[in-house]
């Protein structure tokens, strides 16, 4: 087990601070539209933030390393369905801004709403299992993660996690989410640049 520093311990507590004080900040005068879609005003740089960080969590980081360990370098075809997805995905979506009038909150609602109940609630309870899945996966990898760093036991991880996720959702909505989403895409930028300067280094000194 790592053993960290009263630095380290007080790292984690500033980030799980940070990502309530967003959530706080995301709740003053917050309307139904905002607390479900942040208005639907999201900008380009947000979107990618809130898609990369989302996306780059613990259950992505865990399953992925055990991708390289089993096929190599193979498993960076991970990467390329991932972006074929979202490319088919963005044709898509530009065929949803044709009904923007229609004010839909999921994406559930233009299948009901274009194809009848019947395809609507299938769209639906298909997404929910997706995302329940890929949610599961998250707790479990952030909670091993987080009981690695600290040497809590995994169950006290992931209540520690739980609690964060629900407080700064349910004071924030949907806008917390984008916020916090942002926050911890401008710290896998820094901490994927030192990592950089880590391994560059060590690559020197092996040299020298």
């Amino acid at each position: 087990m790592i053993t960290l520093s009263p630095l380290d311990y007080t790292l984690i507590a500033v980030y799980i601070a940070v990502m309530l004080y967003l959530g706080y900040r995301s709740s003053k005068k917050e309307t139904t539209e905002g607390f479900l879609l942040a208005d639907r005003k999201l900008g380009a740089f947000s979107t990618a933030a809130s898609i990369i960080s989302s996306k780059t969590g613990a259950g992505l980081v865990l399953t992925y390393v055990a991708l390289v360990y089993l096929y190599g370098i193979s498993a960076l075809l991970f990467f390329a369905g991932v972006v074929f997805g979202y490319l088919i995905f963005m044709l898509f979506a530009i065929h949803l801004r044709k009904f923007e009038e229609e004010r839909f909150y999921t994406l559930s609602d233009y299948f009901f709403k274009k194809h009848g109940k019947t395809v609507g609630f299938l769209s639906a309870c298909l997404i929910l299992w997706v995302m329940t899945l890929n949610f599961i996966a998250q707790l479990i990898g952030g909670s091993k993660v987080l009981s690695s760093l600290t040497g809590f036991s995994f169950l006290i991880s992931l209540i520690v996690i739980c609690v964060t996720i629900s407080i700064y959702v349910v004071m924030g909505g949907f806008k917390a989410v984008v916020k916090t989403d942002i926050a911890q895409f401008l710290a896998i930028i820094i901490l994927a640049a030192l990592l950089g300067v880590v391994m560059l280094q060590g690559v020197t000194f092996e040299a020298m």
